[in-house]
């Protein structure tokens, strides 16, 4: 005897792309909505780690102009290189790379701040604290 699900008449029909519609078959193809769908989870995943990193560097960058009242054209470049690295992760995740690997290329975009400011930053600094001494400092 027959059950229910194996009665013909309560089957549905393969889908064009399905051999017998077995999920665990080696060549069965994502519906575009599938496809969709883990598209987006994707972008929004590495967006929602990308964006927050982004937005702190860049603020600690704008109060450093803010505070010292100085553009510092070295801010721009290492808010640049930051930006390329954050760039480089999302196109990461939407090659299909593992995410820990994303992770850690996101890992990256603050070292960039690290690395500039060891190599250039502090001799700017210096000069805009001394430039900033001497604006305070006004003869009367």
């Amino acid at each position: 005897m027959r059950t229910v699900h194996e009665h013909p008449r309560f089957r549905n029909p393969p889908l064009s792309h399905e051999k017998d519609g077995d999920p665990h078959e080696s060549h069965r193809v994502a519906t575009p909505l599938e496809l969709l769908f883990d598209l987006t989870f994707v972008i929004a995943f590495g967006l929602a780690v990308a964006i927050p990193v982004g937005a702190f560097l860049a603020s600690v960058y704008a109060l450093h102009t803010y505070l010292t009242r100085r553009f510092e054209p070295l801010h721009a470049g290492l808010l640049v290189g930051t930006a390329a690295v954050l760039t480089i992760a999302i196109i990461a995740v939407l090659a299909d790379v593992p995410v820990p690997v994303c992770l850690v290329i996101l890992t990256l975009a603050p070292a960039i701040s690290v690395v500039g400011y060891e190599m250039l930053g502090y001799r700017r600094q210096a000069e805009a604290l001394a430039h900033a001494r001497r604006a305070t400092v006004s003869p009367h």
